[in-house]
C-alpha cells in the first residue's frame, strides 16, 4: 500500500516564508495533518507517495507524538523511529555506528528538548518546520533518481542534508556518514 501525502506550499509575498499544509492518508485513514500558520497568496500542490514502510515510520512518529503530548514532530522523533527498522538498524552497524546508543541519545534528547503539552490542551502534533524540509528534500531526491515514491533511504539522505539538527549530529558523532549508511 502506499501513503498519499499532499503538500501544498504556498510562498508569502517577498517574505517568502512556506507555509505546508499536509495531510497524510493511509488508504482513506486520515493519519495526521500538520499546519504552519501563514498568508497565502498562490497555491500549487505537489503530491508525493511513500512506501509502506516510511507511512509506517511517518504514522508511528504522530502516534508517539501524540501519546507523549508533544505537539511537533521532529527529524529526531523521526530517527528514534527509524531505529526501530531492523534494515536501517544492520545498516547502521554495519557502518561502524552502534544503534542501541543512537535510540538511547535520541531518547535522551527527546525526554529534554521536547516539551509535553499541558494535560488540560488537545494535542494534534504537526511537523515541525525541519520535518517539513525533511520531507520535501526526500521527495525531490526521489524525483532526481526518477522513483516515483519516496523510500527510507531518500528520507535517511534528506536528514543529512539538513543544516543544523540533533538527529544527523548523533550519527555523526559515530562515524556513520550520509555515503557510508546509503551504500
Amino acid at each position: 500500500m502506499l501513503l498519499r501525502l499532499c503538500l501544498e506550499v504556498a510562498l508569502r509575498g517577498c517574505i517568502k516564508r512556506l507555509h505546508y499544509k499536509a495531510v497524510f492518508y493511509w488508504g482513506e485513514c486520515e493519519i495526521g495533518v500538520a499546519v504552519w500558520q501563514g498568508a497565502t497568496v498562490t497555491n500549487w500542490g505537489l503530491f508525493m507517495r511513500v512506501s509502506g514502510e516510511v507511512a509506517e515510520i511517518i504514522n508511528s512518529a504522530f502516534t508517539m507524538a501524540k501519546s507523549a503530548r508533544y505537539d511537533i514532530v521532529t527529524p529526531e522523533l523521526a530517527l528514534y523511529v527509524i531505529c526501530q527498522n531492523q534494515v536501517f538498524a544492520q545498516a547502521f552497524e554495519n557502518c561502524g555506528g552502534r544503534i542501541k546508543e543512537l535510540d538511547y541519545q535520541l531518547r535522551n534528547y527527546l525526554d529534554e528538548y521536547m516539551e509535553p503539552l499541558p494535560e488540560n490542551m488537545e494535542c494534534n502534533p504537526e511537523l515541525s518546520q525541519g520535518m517539513g524540509v525533511v520531507l520535501t528534500y526526500a521527495w525531490e531526491s526521489a524525483q532526481n533518481s526518477g522513483k516515483y515514491m519516496v523510500e527510507l533511504p531518500h528520507v535517511i539522505r534528506a536528514m543529512y542534508l539538513l543544516e543544523e539538527s540533533y538527529a544527523v549530529y548523533y550519527m555523526r558523532v559515530q562515524g556513520v556518514e550520509q555515503a557510508d549508511i546509503l551504500q
